[in-house]
């Protein structure tokens, strides 16, 4: 086995993930809460003390705190984000901007002051509209007469069940169709209808 000085933490892969180190941290600062209270420790560096070395497990798991690097000013590149703020990249030498900057501008020079935002639209596919002449569609519902399923629109008017090609086969009067072929079965049905 290795002594502790040769092994470096730069070496060492994370074991845990960050979500359940967080969960762990905070089991062991409630654990620690709970010992204070149940002992009544007055101390009040106690909590403080502990906290610290619960919280830099992260460290001894091989997981790194991100430190952000800040430029100043002058070292920052001038190209504009599509947020309209300033990029956080290096200038490249002899150059006002990063190497992404240098080759594209798609949003412009910081100080250039006359970009506006964009407004943040919604992400997807957009639905197709499907524009339909009310008047070539009927609405109608599917519904079993007898042993058979019929499409029935809101007069009651029964058309065969064919989604694409419908033919018009009668009314539907008390749960029965009233078939309609011509003019005199049309005059018998208003006849029907009357009385």
């Amino acid at each position: 086995m290795e002594d502790e000085k040769d092994i470096s933490l730069s070496n060492i892969a994370p074991v845990i993930s960050g979500n359940h180190l967080k969960i762990i941290q905070e089991e062991f600062l409630t654990i620690l809460k709970t010992i204070q209270n149940k002992y009544n420790i007055k101390d009040p560096t106690y909590y403080e003390h502990y906290k610290d070395k619960v919280q830099g497990l992260n460290v001894k798991l091989g997981m790194k705190k991100r430190n952000r690097r800040v430029l100043e000013d002058e070292q920052r590149c001038m190209g504009r984000k599509i947020d309209g703020k300033q990029c956080t990249r290096s200038r490249l030498e002899e150059s006002e901007f990063c190497k992404s900057h240098k080759e594209n501008l798609p949003h412009g020079r910081y100080d250039n002051k006359d970009y506006i935002v964009p407004e943040k639209g919604k992400r997807g596919r957009k639905k197709k509209q499907k524009e339909y002449n009310k008047e070539e569609y009927i609405a109608t519902t599917v519904q079993m007469i007898g042993k058979e399923q019929y499409l029935v629109d809101q007069n009651n008017f029964v058309y065969s069940y064919d989604i694409h090609y419908p033919t018009f086969i009668g009314k539907k009067i008390n749960d029965e169709i009233f078939k309609i072929d011509n003019q005199t079965d049309l005059n018998k049905l208003k006849a029907c209808i009357k009385t």
